[in-house]
């Protein structure tokens, strides 16, 4: 998978991302109002992707493993994670194409970074 594709599967995900209080970018449930734990585990953008590509469940901290399966390069899949992790870092073009992927306006970004 190309970083291209990831992003495009991305953007069929679910509508249902926000941005923690810790500036993670997370698959929410707004019925629970909580992390979504709803295919028993939280989502970050890779385990999202490949569950809705590969109807596989992957745990927390399984984010590489889960980018393995969907063939999506090792540097890519590192600029990707620390991106949905980290508000303001090193990566701010593909933190930006990630909340857009997901649905999320900048202005939200801004919003956490405040409040942080």
């Amino acid at each position: 998978m190309t970083h291209a594709e990831f992003f495009e599967a991305l953007e069929h995900t679910p509508r249902a991302w926000r941005v923690t209080s810790g500036g993670k970018i997370r698959l929410y449930d707004e019925a629970k109002r909580e992390i979504v734990t709803v295919w028993e585990y939280c989502r970050c953008p890779i385990t999202a992707v490949a569950w809705a590509r590969l109807q596989h469940v992957y745990s927390t901290g399984q984010a590489p493993l889960a980018a393995r399966h969907l063939d999506l390069p090792g540097p890519v899949a590192e600029t990707i994670l620390r991106a949905a992790d980290t508000p303001g870092a090193a990566y701010p073009e593909t933190r930006a194409k990630l909340l857009a992927a997901c649905g999320l306006p900048l202005v939200s970004e801004s919003r956490e970074l405040v409040r942080t």
